[in-house]
């Protein structure tokens, strides 16, 4: 399957931490994940599996960035 994921937050937070926990276990289990972060997002320790695509956005929402 093939999954996006929308991480807003910038900080390793407690859904930033989901995020990351949700995309190992989904990316481990064979499923193809693209994580949308905001440029400068500083997941600290944590980093995303192999195979993860990671695409950067302001999340603005405009012509531009789609």
């Amino acid at each position: 399957m093939k999954i996006l994921q929308i991480m807003s937050g910038k900080d390793p937070n407690g859904a930033v931490r989901y995020v990351v926990l949700l995309t190992h276990l989904l990316a481990a289990r064979g499923h193809e994940i693209v994580v949308v972060q905001r440029p400068g997002t500083d997941l600290g320790p944590m980093n995303w599996p192999e195979g993860v695509e990671v695409v950067e956005s302001t999340l603005q929402r405009n012509a531009t960035e789609l």
